[in-house]
């Protein structure tokens, strides 16, 4: 996968759960994206062509609250306890939207 296949999905998956695309940096070789929700809370995603490195973040309050990456192996930071780290299958940014965005509230807290 290349940059502009990672942003197609990434475009596609913000168009499924209704998150605001923007692109944080594009170098050759490598793309960070954050998904956006009107609330603020967003969904980080990083992939390096180069490297094959690809990582998720679901980012509150300037906090990672649940991630997964592929950094010497694929493994999820559960959501409530980020240091952790447990195996699992490679993620789709769909599959990585969907499973992040269960653990917020389906409405904003006022």
């Amino acid at each position: 996968m290349n940059e502009i296949d990672f942003f197609g999905e990434a475009l596609a998956a913000s168009r499924t759960f209704g998150l605001a695309l923007a692109i944080v940096y594009s170098r050759p070789y490598a793309i960070k994206l954050r998904l956006r929700k009107p609330e603020g809370t967003f969904i980080e995603a990083y992939h390096s062509q180069k490297t094959g490195r690809v990582s998720f973040a679901l980012i509150k309050g300037g906090r990672r609250i649940y991630g997964a990456d592929n950094k010497d192996g694929w493994h999820e930071h559960p959501y409530g306890e980020q240091e952790r780290h447990f195996a699992c299958r490679p993620f789709s940014i769909s599959e990585f939207c969907e499973k992040a965005l269960s653990h917020l509230p389906s409405k904003p807290v006022k």
